[in-house]
């Protein structure tokens, strides 16, 4: 186990004392030697492993493995982690029960689980970071950084995953199967933990998160034609359903941790961190339409006042026939961010595609799709038009709005969208905030991904122009998109599912190509 690159530093003199300044030294012209070290944070790893395999006539198949792994990134008091693995495997077609059984080509089913490590966490993390912090008696000063506290009983993520596996082939390479069930359970992930503004440091990273991920993955080839039929057509089908379940997050945070993501755009999207739950959700204000007229607004009966946005008694803060409905979860008649409950999910749970290939003599058409199913999209793209509408001095080009169903006036009680007009009176409300169900979407999509024409020149008419081969082909890419979503694209989103609609669309193309062989 290496670990002397924390040490890698510049030594300065012209300073009040014999410290070590660095990590590259203050000012390289009064460097006492040593130079800077150009291994500097770099990770080091070292393992010790040991495998056995065994097998019986090919028919029963055992492997086993154990791992001793060590690493730089975990606090220097737990270093090492003990990685065993055991896999199973039994060939049932060649059991004597299956001998007059032609249909089947193949077959075999696996039992695999281990434990593995991925080291997660940094040098700075685990000793602390010491940085410039200005002068004193005109001398360069070095002191901690306060911001986060080391931690050296820092571990590495440790993952431990059962899978259990179904592979067959039947009837002569007609139907070729393959199936997988997991369950992986993830612990010591990195945590961010925010301390007492009384300890003198910010933060400190711990491994207090663990997570579950379970699911089914199937894969089907299948030709339906016989061998000997002149147009061969081959299906291929993968899909997979994935969930994840968060365990645990630090203890002192009672189960729910609310992760405020800030990126393009400036657009906040916050994302609640809920053991049960899965580990991405939505946190958001709950629309439950708009409001009618101002007699619809409920009314406070200690205080006589009518529902309001933000803890101020301002008559200017309280709802009016117009306004987005957002569900008071708390009953405290005020909208604030104690309403905002849990939604939807940003990854996808069901994902896979399919291809479809067809060859008749020279001919060939491939056909490729994809499909992704119950998944949450934030239509932000949609909330910055209407956010464009509701600023009557606001210098960019106004996009129609014509399409949206917008509030018209008392007694519409059927309005998707609040009054964008009423500017004085909006500017206190935030009716498009953009954290509200309002704008998540069911992302659902199937999509004709690639469709490609092709044709093959006969062998012996090539070479005749003294050529081996000659293909040629029509192809076009991002075809079509079949969804429930309003968004431009529900690909074309971030990782946590939001659409900004930044940059440029995916491009539809055709492409007229030729392949020659010589």
């Amino acid at each position: 186990y290496i670990r002397n690159n924390q040490e890698e530093a510049t030594r300065l003199e012209r300073s009040p004392n014999d410290q070590f300044e660095g990590p590259l030294g203050y000012d390289g012209y009064f460097s006492r030697g040593g130079g800077v070290l150009k291994t500097f944070r770099d990770l080091k790893t070292v393992a010790i492993a040991a495998a056995f395999t065994y097998d019986y006539k090919k028919k029963y198949v055992v492997d086993l493995t154990y791992r001793l792994d060590g690493s730089s990134a975990s606090g220097q008091l737990d270093p090492y982690s003990k990685n065993p693995s055991i896999g199973l495997k039994w060939n049932f077609q060649k059991e004597n029960w299956f001998k007059n059984a032609p249909w089947l080509n193949y077959g075999d089913i696996r039992l695999t689980g281990g434990q593995n490590i991925y080291p997660n966490g940094s040098l700075t993390d685990i000793y602390g970071e010491y940085n410039p912090t200005g002068f004193y008696n005109n001398s360069p000063r070095v002191g901690i950084n306060s911001d986060r506290i080391p931690n050296p009983y820092l571990k590495a993520k440790n993952v431990i995953q059962y899978n259990f596996g179904l592979d067959f082939g039947i009837f002569d390479g007609k139907l070729d199967l393959i199936f997988d069930t997991y369950y992986k359970k993830v612990d010591n992930e990195l945590f961010t933990n925010v301390l007492s503004n009384t300890l003198g440091f910010n933060t400190y990273q711990s491994n207090g998160v663990s997570l579950a991920n379970y699911g089914y993955e199937l894969s089907l080839t299948s030709r339906p034609l016989s061998k000997e039929s002149k147009l061969q057509w081959t299906i291929s089908l993968n899909g997979a359903w994935n969930q994840d379940v968060l365990l645990g997050i630090p203890d002192q945070y009672n189960g729910q941790y609310i992760n405020i993501i800030d990126n393009q755009d400036n657009i906040v999207q916050y994302i609640a961190l809920r053991t049960g739950r899965n580990s991405l959700s939505n946190y958001l204000f709950i629309n439950q339409g708009v409001y009618g007229s101002t007699a619809d607004v409920p009314v406070d009966p200690v205080t006589g006042l009518r529902m309001r946005n933000d803890n101020n008694s301002s008559t200017l803060r309280s709802y009016q026939g117009g306004d987005a409905r957002l569900l008071d979860a708390n009953g405290d008649y005020v909208i604030n961010g104690a309403d905002r409950q849990v939604s939807g999910n940003t990854q996808p749970l069901v994902t896979g595609g399919f291809t479809n290939n067809f060859q008749y003599k020279q001919f060939g058409l491939n056909i490729f799709a994809s499909f992704t199913a119950k998944r949450s999209i934030l239509n932000n793209a949609l909330a910055k038009r209407l956010e464009l509408l509701s600023d009557p001095f606001n210098t960019n080009s106004i996009p129609p709005a014509g399409n949206l169903n917008i509030w018209s006036g008392p007694g519409d009680t059927d309005a998707t969208f609040a009054n964008a007009y009423d500017y004085a009176h909006g500017s206190y409300m935030n009716n498009f905030r953009y954290e509200q169900t309002l704008w998540q979407e069911n992302g659902s999509y199937f999509k004709i991904n690639q469709v490609t024409l092709s044709y093959n020149v006969e062998k012996k008419l090539a070479k005749r122009i003294g050529l081996n081969g000659i293909r040629t082909f029509l192809s076009s890419s991002n075809l079509i998109v079949f969804s429930p979503y309003t968004g431009p694209n529900p690909e074309n989103v971030t990782s946590l599912g939001k659409d900004l609609s930044a940059g440029y669309p995916n491009p539809r193309t055709f492409t007229l190509g030729f392949n020659v062989t010589f």
